[in-house]
């Protein structure tokens, strides 16, 4: 009778799971299996490639905190001299393209110093700065835009009257002492709902009639010295986002899917073969 019982709750357990895994697979966001799945195939992915030498991401470590430590403080209290000095080392190594994933908004009035070395630092330096572009909003800020219009890109949308444009934003650029002598690049993220993980990539974000760009995808394009022109055409149910010879897919909204099977390899590949030099992305997790 045990032996029974221990089968039949055995049974019902195993079709509860079958269940619910039905429904998790039936999930119409996508946040089911697909991503479980994709996830972890990526990770594995990930392990078996070794990274392209020419790509660098100078971050801040445990190391380079310490060393820093007597003079600076902690990474939350650096001066923005410690980033003019990485620009000037990482130009004198030889560096194409350097991206700062920092939104330096405001002057440290405690530091003017700082800031001047800093600023000496980005002017006529091929690097990228940090912007960003807020949730989306009714109300586009058109003089901010208009300030900023030389350091935004123009896309050529498809000609058809049955789509929205995508999506407005408003621009928080970084401040005018830093952002003028630089490129800017959004930082924004794009979200998977009910999930923590990133699965959208933007490529650009309408900012009044024009578009600012990725903190990527301008630093790809500085690095490719392309202009800040870009194209979008409809191929069946994607829409291409052609960036000098390349062809990107993206949604409507011009966000890359970080999906498999999306051709995103094959366009990787492209601009590894147009690419020669070294390209640095500088992080850091603490606020500019």
């Amino acid at each position: 009778m045990t032996r029974f019982l221990s089968r039949r709750g055995a049974a019902l357990g195993a079709l509860c799971a079958a269940i619910l895994g039905l429904l998790w697979l039936a999930s119409p966001s996508l946040l089911g299996a697909e991503w479980w799945l994709f996830d972890r195939y990526s990770v594995q992915l990930a392990k078996s490639r070794r990274p392209d030498p020419r790509i660098v991401l100078v971050t801040v470590s445990d190391a380079a905190t310490r060393v820093l430590a007597g003079d600076y403080g902690r990474p939350q209290e650096y001066s923005r001299e410690v980033y003019g000095r990485v620009i000037r080392e990482l130009l004198h190594d030889g560096a194409s393209v350097i991206a700062l994933d920092i939104l330096f908004a405001e002057l440290n009035d405690s530091d003017p110093d700082g800031d001047r070395l800093l600023n000496a630092a980005l002017d006529r330096s091929p690097v990228v700065v940090g912007a960003q572009t807020n949730l989306p909003s009714a109300r586009i800020d058109a003089e901010l835009a208009s300030a900023w219009r030389m350091k935004l890109w123009h896309v050529r949308l498809p000609p058809t009257t049955n789509r929205q444009p995508p999506t407005g934003y408003t621009l928080l650029p970084p401040h005018p002492l830093f952002g003028l002598f630089a490129h800017l690049g959004t930082m924004r993220l794009g979200t998977s709902a009910g999930s923590a993980k990133v699965h959208r990539y933007p490529l650009v974000d309408r900012v009044g009639d024009r578009y600012a760009a990725s903190l990527g995808l301008e630093t790809a394009r500085l690095f490719l010295r392309r202009p800040r022109s870009a194209s979008a055409s409809l191929a069946g149910d994607q829409t291409l986002f052609r960036f000098g010879s390349m062809d990107v897919p993206a949604d409507q909204e011009l966000e890359l899917l970080l999906r498999d099977g999306y051709g995103i390899e094959h366009t990787t590949l492209q601009m590894e073969e147009e690419a020669s030099q070294e390209l640095l992305h500088v992080e850091n997790a603490s606020p500019g």
